[in-house]
């Protein structure tokens, strides 16, 4: 199983908002790897494109932002299948 944190479209637009999920997001993480889930954070992928809010219809990513997280994911898949770990800005526990 991997808990895979994705975020809404306002993080890239709304820095407070950004900040605040963020905070959020970092805490789910760690305490799914403290449990033995593998975690995968997506924002510093999404973070390195250009306008990242791009990648999202109103509030869900659209056919880009899918072939995004998709190709995140299949880049990370082995090290995920290795064992707990965290990816995407994390260490491995």
């Amino acid at each position: 199983m991997i808990m895979m944190a994705q975020y809404p479209p306002v993080v890239w637009v709304n820095r407070a908002v950004a900040n605040q999920q963020r905070r959020m997001t970092k805490a789910i993480l760690n305490c799914a790897a403290t449990h033995g889930l593998a975690t995968l954070d997506t924002f510093p992928r999404l973070a390195t494109e250009p306008k990242p809010h791009h990648l999202y219809g109103a509030t869900h990513m659209n056919s880009r932002g899918n072939l995004v997280i998709a190709s995140l994911l299949t880049a990370v898949m082995p090290t995920l299948l290795d064992g707990p770990s965290r990816c995407g800005g994390h260490e491995k526990p």
